[in-house]
């Protein structure tokens, strides 16, 4: 019986020395990468040590990022620093929805002074308070200037409260306007004249609203910049042979750059390369000097078949 108790001990006291994490951590210099949830919990990735040992270390953080970081030689796990930079990762929209800060009292008063001057003034009040949106458009609605919980409203019936609720309208449909002629360098220092068209929409109103003021005219401006950038890295034959895979890097670098702004690009098309008329001339001269030098060719070909043609009836009439 001793020695089976004995035997037990022994069996525990292995078990808890094998998942007992080390007093120090290895002095090779790992590198502990951490990822972090929605709700700012950072949990590093599983590291393998030097004995196949796994560890594990959370760090709980106010919603930062948090980049990879080394451990100094010797140090305890009471000293793991976290590096986190000063600019929060996540987007305005989940920040203001996850903001836990609610309005003031003076927000509650003013808001509780309007419902009742709006119970007061029934029915006739009803004409301010209900409004209607179509089914393309949504309604981003403000009380006391904060974004209102629940994102945009719409389409159909909606309640506001008139002295304290401001709303904006955003148009969902799809919107297509001309880019300039942008004048552009090519990469072989010729100079040409090229516009095109961009269709985009609204895919997220919220953003669309409080990410930037115009997103329309933000977009043209871009739109107008994003050709230049494209085109000037492309030579003359490119631009015009190649306008459709144009078309898609110029279409992917402006959805990329309007993500936050709630735009989704969803077309970009070359309209029409125009040439300088020094440039149109040479060229129009090189293509009527090839079209000479094919014709000369065909003609002295043919010369040539019916020379051979001659030499060939004069030998067998010789015959």
């Amino acid at each position: 019986m001793l020695k089976e108790i004995l035997k037990e001990e022994s069996v525990l006291r292995q078990w808890e020395q094998m998942h007992r994490p080390p007093d120090t951590i290895p002095t090779s210099g790992p590198v502990y990468r951490t990822s972090q949830s929605r709700a700012g919990l950072i949990v590093p990735l599983n590291r393998t040590g030097r004995k196949g040992s796994t560890r594990r270390h959370s760090v709980i953080s106010s919603g930062r990022d948090v980049s990879a970081f080394p451990l100094k030689a010797g140090a305890s796990p009471k000293d793991i620093r976290v590096i986190q930079h000063s600019v929060d990762t996540r987007r305005p929209s989940e920040v203001w929805m996850d903001e836990e800060d609610g309005p003031g009292l003076c927000a509650h008063i003013l808001t509780f002074f309007a419902g009742m001057l709006l119970l007061v003034t029934l029915p006739f009040s009803l004409c301010t308070c209900i409004k209607v949106v179509a089914e393309y458009e949504r309604s981003v609605i403000f009380r006391l200037g904060r974004l209102r919980k629940g994102g945009a409203k719409g389409p159909g019936i909606f309640f506001i409260i008139p002295c304290t609720d401001s709303y904006t309208r955003v148009d969902l449909r799809t919107v297509s306007f001309d880019v300039p002629p942008q004048e552009v360098l090519s990469r072989d220092s010729v100079t040409v004249s090229v516009d095109a068209v961009v269709y985009y929409r609204v895919s997220n109103p919220t953003m669309a609203t409080n990410n930037i003021e115009d997103y329309s005219h933000s977009t043209r401006l871009l739109a107008a910049t994003t050709l230049r950038n494209v085109l000037g890295t492309k030579n003359l034959a490119e631009i015009l042979s190649e306008r459709e895979s144009i078309s898609h890097v110029m279409q992917s670098s402006l959805d990329d750059a309007t993500d936050p702004w709630g735009v989704k690009v969803e077309r970009v098309e070359i309209k029409d390369v125009r040439l300088p008329v020094q440039l149109q001339r040479a060229m129009a001269a090189e293509a009527e000097a090839a079209r000479e030098a094919r014709a000369k060719v065909i003609a002295a070909e043919g010369e040539q078949k019916g020379l051979k043609s001659s030499q060939r009836g004069c030998r067998d009439h010789c015959r």
